[in-house]
């Protein structure tokens, strides 16, 4: 039997395991999914009217990650308080993954703004001057768009959701900052290397944020809860199209 304040934090948390609570066109999506789609397009703007190229989208999902990973740690003492006990342990636990996301995200930047940053960077020191490169770079319209990314990655993480598995215990919900980092931006930076051998063209540059947009949408759609239930959902969804 849960708690009453047990519930109250898993709320948060806890997982959609229905169609209809799945789908983003059900009555709960359609606004979070508004505010993911809506700061995810801020960047193509930059494409269109501010003259942004492969660093300003790389630098900008970059800090993404790292709030991101601010987020986790609120979802994870979120999740640990069901007691003092709890409390004590998810402080310990988000001490943890700072330290180790934080390391995780540092290597990432240094990646990034020595691929694609402006040149001359060099990551002396134990921490990289990533300020000093972000503000040579001068991008246009990159705090509207560091706003839109911080808004919808707050509805994603935080987006109400009806009770349903409460799987918030186990804390499965951590690994997914590592899996994004590894599966969306390697991808995107492949994308972004043949972007710069073909000179940086517009067509290219929203090609690289639409699979990001795509990418995001997926997310939302099979976010929260076990990946086998969201799997067997998907799978019954085929067969039932394929059937008509």
């Amino acid at each position: 039997m849960k708690t009453r304040s047990s519930s109250a934090g898993l709320w948060i948390l806890s997982a959609p395991d229905t169609p209809e609570t799945l789908s983003p066109a059900g009555p709960r999506g359609l606004l979070p999914l508004a505010f993911i789609l809506g700061g995810n397009l801020i960047p193509l703007i930059g494409v269109l009217l501010w003259d942004w190229d492969v660093f300003s989208l790389f630098v900008l999902y970059w800090l993404e990650n790292i709030v991101i990973g601010i987020l986790m740690i609120i979802r994870i003492i979120i999740a640990s308080a069901v007691d003092i006990g709890g409390l004590i342990g998810g402080l310990f636990l988000a001490a943890f993954f700072t330290f180790h996301y934080g390391l995780f995200t540092l290597g990432h930047g240094v990646f990034v703004f020595s691929l694609f940053g402006p040149d001359g960077f060099a990551p002396d020191g134990l921490i990289p001057d990533f300020a000093a490169a972000l503000d040579d770079a001068q991008i246009k319209g990159f705090g509207w768009a560091m706003l839109g990314i911080l808004l919808a990655e707050a509805v994603q993480n935080f987006r109400p959701r009806p009770a349903g598995q409460e799987d918030a215990q186990s804390l499965s919900f951590i690994a997914g900052p590592y899996g994004r980092i590894i599966i969306l931006h390697l991808t995107l930076i492949f994308g972004g290397m043949l972007t710069l051998s073909l000179g940086q063209p517009i067509w290219a540059l929203a090609l690289l944020i639409a699979l990001k947009l795509a990418f995001e949408g997926g997310v939302f759609a099979l976010g929260g809860g076990g990946v086998a239930q969201k799997a067997a959902w998907l799978r019954a969804q085929v067969r039932n199209r394929f059937a008509r």
